[in-house]
């Protein structure tokens, strides 16, 4: 079991989670685990405080305690090392949480971290910055671009229905997408690592995040009303039925468009296309849940029959 965790919280992620936190605080501390708790405020200082921590040898596990954004920041910090992240979810979408199966209860969040299996994960880059669950070029990204943090702490997940809607109305650009050195043409691209999605979907419901290689979803709708149906479609879970969605296997792509498109990775933003993206052979090791790590592990062992 483990017993000194050093949790690295975002004091801007969510709302109305200080609750969960305090729960789960309490809940180690009763098991008996030495618990350090560190504020990062920018991405930079998430991975900061995490790649110092690691080198200290001093923690058992260090904790994101945020949205994907902040996991994102600290298992970036931990690539290379023995030392395994932790989640805590304390975001809007928590789409690693759901991708790991992770539990809600305060209790049960502080059983996984002290006693959940560290899985070795490899993620993705996308020009040198690290990824772990999708990069996403057109639709999602301008959403990300275009929203209202303030409403978002306030409303969550709503926050995202404006610019979903504009971006929806947006003249269509045409991405150009590369992949494995053949080329594609779309509206919309995001790159999966995993299969969870904007908090409960699942846009590509074959991928996990502890497979290798990436699955580029492309959606090719042009107009308003198909491009809606589209996402209608992601979200009654039947991606994999949708008319203008397809899926091609990759490990890597170059996006690039006709005009000024953006950029996400993992529900952050990430500045604007080109971009190149590939594999990360750096491994990261998550904590799972024990449930997790071991259909993880049957999985591995028939790959590998």
């Amino acid at each position: 079991m483990r017993k000194r965790f050093l949790i690295v919280h975002n004091p801007n992620a969510g709302s109305g989670r200080r609750r969960l936190m305090r729960g789960v605080l309490g809940a180690l501390e009763h098991a008996g685990a030495e618990v350090a708790v560190q504020k990062a405020l920018s991405e930079d200082s998430g991975r900061a405080i995490a790649s110092e921590a690691a080198r200290t040898g001093h923690y058992d596990a260090i904790v994101a305690a945020g949205g994907d954004g902040t996991i994102r920041s600290v298992a970036a910090g931990l690539r290379g090392s023995e030392i395994p992240v932790g989640i805590l979810p304390l975001g809007t979408g928590n789409v690693m949480a759901n991708e790991i199966g992770l539990p809600r209860q305060p209790d049960a969040i502080a059983r996984y971290l002290l006693d959940g299996v560290a899985v070795p994960v490899a993620g993705a880059v996308a020009d040198d910055t690290p990824f772990f669950l999708m990069a996403g070029a057109g639709l999602d990204a301008e959403a990300v671009a275009g929203l209202n943090n303030r409403l978002k702490r306030w409303i969550g997940k709503l926050a995202y229905v404006w610019p979903v809607v504009r971006g929806i109305l947006r003249p269509a650009p045409t991405i150009q997408a590369v992949l494995d050195g053949k080329p594609h043409h779309a509206r919309w691209v995001v790159l999966c690592k995993a299969g969870s999605y904007a908090g409960g979907f699942r846009l590509s419901p074959d991928s996990h995040l502890f497979m290798p290689g990436l699955t580029a979803v492309l959606c090719t709708a042009r107009d308003p009303f198909s491009l809606t149906l589209n996402i209608l479609m992601i979200g009654a879970g039947q991606a994999k039925h949708a008319p203008h969605l397809h899926f091609v296997r990759c490990r890597r792509a170059h996006l690039g468009a006709d005009r000024r498109v953006a950029v996400q990775i993992d529900g952050e933003s990430h500045g604007e296309l080109p971009v190149s993206i590939s594999e990360d052979h750096t491994t990261v090791h998550l904590l799972a849940p024990a449930e997790t790590a071991a259909a993880f592990a049957h999985q591995r062992a028939r790959a590998a029959a």
